[in-house]
């Protein structure tokens, strides 16, 4: 039933409708809390009791949520009220691409063009299919020329409009959100020019399935049976895939045929794929091919070409990523793209279908045959007169708003030496993303559904990565897929890929074996005890797949290169080294000493040197002196990366209003600090990650003085309410567990938690010292941890997001914490220690909770590190909270901090932040390309 206006739902008050679809009815309604605009998508009543019509509208819900790209309509809530739930997103103004191509003026077509066409004539009935499309978005149907033939624009006007939607489209891959249902409907241009997409209703977040299985077309999310009964296409047919039109899974390269569909159209003014019924449209796309003489000859050739690549039905072949599509779109505008090589454009002359593939194919031959001729001369030239190949460097940046860390990139290069994998660090809370960059390619793409991970490393095909995350083995497709656990790996420390389909990796200090599809790992070679050697690194598998040489941790900061065999437990020691070693065919062993990288030639078989090092290059990076920054690969290319110093912060006060009252310290690495119950006293980190202590600093002198001596990371101070002890987090076991230390330094550092749990970070003690509160790394979970009678754990927040920070209030009876529950980072609030009830306190995203001395106010890092302040009460048992206010923005803060990066004052009146002391560019990793020419030089 439909909506009058005036109706309520919830804060939103109904204006007027905007339109119905299969996914539901639009309205256009008022927010009356934030006093503006909105649309309000609703599911029907009907569809409300279809169990599977609500999975999918709850599933926009979250797929939306977790989007915010300026090209991309947003979504503010779920809003349900009276047994109606509503969507609520972003207001658009302006015209659909499908209302702009029907107003704009007609395209004047040459005379002989319905002589040419087969698909003349076909546009009425193509049209009466409009009203079975599912375009809601905010204009509820198809909207005008959704179905038939409409008109071309320009193409500086269609350009602009192209890029903005590969923007959006770039920005939701990467993210691991594909939108299945693209088309000229679901674009919306403000009357600024702006481009919106709309209605990722559709959109489906990678599964952890196999992508490579098929799905029977009647239970296709694309195309349904029961949508066709209703006469509702989920998904335009004339906008599908091959592969989406076949019931097949699909990925990102679904939205990149849609892409060029709608870019097609805007260009030709006619749709690529048409028919009088659905079944034929559905036949047109995966059978037929577009009238590629549609498209106007002074199209320029850089556009052709890029239209072709995202039409090619295989999508093997086609486009594999809109970024590059971006790219040739902007390089086109820019006016810096090259005419490039066009396939030929294939008539479409009804009458004679022989002769115009004839005319396909035939300069493809003339082609293959040049080629051939051209390589055998080539072949012939280059044996009677060789030439010394000259060694190539490249620099690989991060990509734009990630870095390396103090970590490194864990970079990889492929076995052919064509692509490298490494890992950056982004977001406040440090995510850990893998991505691959061709060498022949100016950009790198990510590897979607990785949030975490360590130490990549190829199959010797190159076709998947293996990696480490989460106490997990893991391989991921390149082509596509969501990662597939292999086993467990608690402590992964690097793994190598034979061809007789074995990984053989380094977990908790030994070596072990599992096949590449998973299994259960078997025991290869365990370290003993009695001899030097704290534990088992980085294996490499040598040429003939079951030797293999890897590092054996040192006590003394260096470690030793061994080689064993599967189905051995002998080891071969070979060198003291100051990493990781690695085998580069024919016969050199590559490993640091010191900061250089030295070559060794080495006989695989009889596992021996031949002679002495030499060095190859200076100032390459390392970690814990075993970790080298490099990497080789037998087509003689070299990665490696050198680690510059740690970019400085500086310890800075402010006010409420965010006026600066100076700094504490000089510049340094500094992190989490923690201010003394009675805000005399400051504990912080110090050090750069791998060798970090805790400080404390005397508020009022300004002095400073060091609490911890450790080889490993002190981290994460947390007082005691009377100030005379600090707790934190250390992994100088191996793991990260909590110990405490008197406040002044005296006496010896005791134990509070040690366990198997390998992740434990202290977040916060009670003020009655009754309870303490820890995080478990990835999971980021948060545990009560009682400091009196049998000390027994319990979980207290559980579940599949991250709570990555925590703080008991001042009179012990709620945390304050932070949750990804609804998509993005919010503040909430819970009873302590049972589960009374549950707040949210940020409205529009935060992180970092911090209680005021008293309790009667939280703090919080809103949006664009805003800091936020909120009144709260907490007054005999009850729990109320005001309306979040802005105090004042903060400076951009460096990311990468384990918990918190300010802390305030008791009395709320002034915030220490850490603010960056001066800029620092993370080094790019260097590729050189036929390094053994190095080798000649010396």
């Amino acid at each position: 039933m439909a909506l009058q206006q005036g109706t309520r739902l919830g804060a939103y008050e109904i204006l007027s409708p905007l339109g119905a679809g299969g996914m539901g009815e639009v309205y256009r309604a008022r927010d009356t809390k934030l006093q503006r605009d909105v649309a309000l998508k609703i599911l029907p009543e009907a569809m409300a009791r279809d169990a599977q019509r609500m999975a999918r509208f709850e599933r926009e819900a979250q797929v939306l949520a977790s989007l915010n790209h300026p090209n991309i309509a947003a979504i503010y809530g779920l809003e349900e009220s009276d047994g109606v739930r509503a969507l609520v997103i972003e207001l658009v103004e302006g015209e659909t691409l499908a209302e702009r191509l029907r107003r704009t003026q007609p395209l004047t077509r040459p005379a002989s063009r319905d002589t040419l066409s087969p698909q003349a004539g076909r546009g009425q009935k193509t049209a009466d299919l409009k009203s079975s499309s599912s375009g809601s978005g905010q204009s509820g149907g198809a909207g005008p020329g959704e179905g038939s033939r409409g008109s071309l624009l320009d193409v500086d006007d269609a350009l602009p409009i192209a890029k903005q939607i590969a923007e959006a489209l770039e920005y939701a891959h990467e993210r691991g959100v594909i939108h299945r249902d693209l088309k000229p409907a679901n674009v919306k241009i403000t009357p600024e020019g702006a481009v919106k997409v709309l209605d990722f209703g559709l959109a489906k977040v990678l599964e952890s399935q196999d992508s490579t299985a098929t799905m029977d077309i009647a239970n296709s999310p694309t195309l349904s049976a029961m949508a066709t009964q209703a006469g509702m296409i989920l998904g335009t047919a004339a906008y599908m895939s091959p592969e989406q039109a076949k019931g097949q899974r699909v990925d990102r390269r679904a939205d990149i045929w849609a892409f060029g569909c709608v870019l097609y159209e805007m260009l030709s003014g006619q749709k690529p794929f048409e028919g009088e019924t659905i079944s034929d449209v559905l036949a047109a796309v995966i059978r037929a091919e577009p009238e590629w003489t549609a498209i106007p000859e002074a199209t320029p050739q850089s556009i052709k070409k890029l239209v072709h690549r995202c039409l090619v039905k295989d999508a093997r072949q086609r486009l594999r990523d809109i970024g590059d599509a971006r790219i040739t779109i902007e390089e086109t505008l820019s006016g810096e793209a090259g005419s490039g090589f066009v396939p030929a454009l294939a008539e479409t002359t009804q009458g004679q279908p022989q002769a115009s593939r004839l005319r396909r194919v035939l300069p493809w031959v003339l082609a293959g045959i040049s080629v051939g001729v051209a390589a055998i001369f080539a072949v012939g030239y280059i044996s009677r007169a060789p030439k010394p190949q000259p060694v190539i460097r490249l620099a690989v940046p991060p990509p734009e708003n990630t870095a390396f860390t103090t970590l490194g990139s864990f970079v990889s290069l492929s076995p052919n030496g064509q692509e490298v994998a490494f890992i950056t660090r982004s977001g406040a809370n440090g995510q850990f993303g893998l991505w691959v960059r061709a060498l022949d390619s100016l950009t790198a793409r990510r590897i979607q559904g990785i949030s975490r991970a360590f130490l990549p490393f190829w199959s010797p095909d190159g076709r998947y990565i293996g990696f480490f995350a989460g106490g997990e083995l893991k391989k991921v497709a390149l082509s596509g897929g969501p990662p597939q656990t292999l086993c467990a790996a608690s402590v992964g420390r690097g793994g190598t890929w034979n061809r007789d389909g074995t990984i053989l990796f380094a977990s908790k200090g030994s070596l072990y074996r599992v096949p590449d599809a998973g299994g259960t790992p078997t025991l290869v070679l365990s370290p003993d005890k009695a001899r030097q050697g704290t534990g088992y690194t980085l294996p490499q598998f040598l040429p003939d797949g079951r030797h293999f040489i890897f590092a054996i941790a040192g006590k003394t900061g260096e470690a030793t290169i061994a080689a064993g065999s599967l189905g051995s437990r002998e080891i071969t020691r070979l060198v003291q080294a100051g990493s990781q070693a690695r085998y580069a065919p024919p016969s050199q062993l590559l490993y640091l000493s010191g900061s250089t990288l030295m070559a060794r030639p080495f006989d695989a078989k009889a596992l021996h040197f031949m002679g002495q090092a030499v060095p190859v290059v200076e100032n390459v990076g390392e970690f814990g002196g075993v970790l080298g920054y490099f990497s080789v690969s037998p087509s003689g290319v070299l990665a490696y990366q050198a680690v510059p110093s740690a970019a400085k912060d500086q310890m800075a006060w402010f006010n409420r209003e965010g006026k600066a009252l100076g700094t504490l310290s000089p510049p340094g690495i500094y992190g989490d600090p923690a201010i003394s119950p009675d805000g005399e006293k400051l504990a912080v980190e110090v050090g750069t990650e791998g060798k970090r202590d805790i400080w404390v600093y005397d508020l009022k002198r300004g002095t400073g003085s060091r609490l911890t001596f450790n080889s490993a990371d002190d981290v994460n101070p947390v007082w005691s309410a009377d100030g005379k002890r600090i707790l934190f987090t250390s992994n100088r076991q191996g793991q990260n567990d909590i110990y405490e230390k008197s406040a002044d330094g005296l006496g010896s550092t005791q134990p509070v938690l040690v366990s198997k749990q390998r992740f434990k970070n202290i977040e916060d003690l009670s003020r009655d010292g009754r309870y303490a509160i820890y995080g478990t790394g990835p999971s980021a979970e948060v545990w009560i941890l009682p400091l009196f009678g049998g000390k027994k754990r319990s979980a207290f927040i559980q579940g599949k997001f991250k709570v990555p920070q925590a703080e008991i209030s001042p009179n012990g009876q709620y945390v304050a914490y932070t949750s990804n529950e609804t998509g993005r980072n919010e503040v909430y609030v819970q009873t302590f220690p049972q589960h009374k009830g549950k707040w949210e306190i940020s409205t529009a995203g935060g992180s970092e909770p911090m209680w005021q001395g008293d309790g009667k106010e939280l703090f919080y890092l809103g949006p664009d590190e805003g800091m936020m302040a909120v009144q709260v009460n907490t007054a005999a048992g009850r729990f109320q909270v005001g309306t979040p206010k802005l105090l004042f923005k903060t400076q951009l803060i460096r990311p990468g901090h384990s918990r918190n990066i300010y802390v305030v004052s008791p009395d709320g009146k002034r915030f220490l932040m850490l603010v960056p002391a001066g800029k620092s560019t993370p080094s790019s990793i260097t590729v050189v390309v036929n390094w053994p020419a190095l080798l000649k030089k010396q």
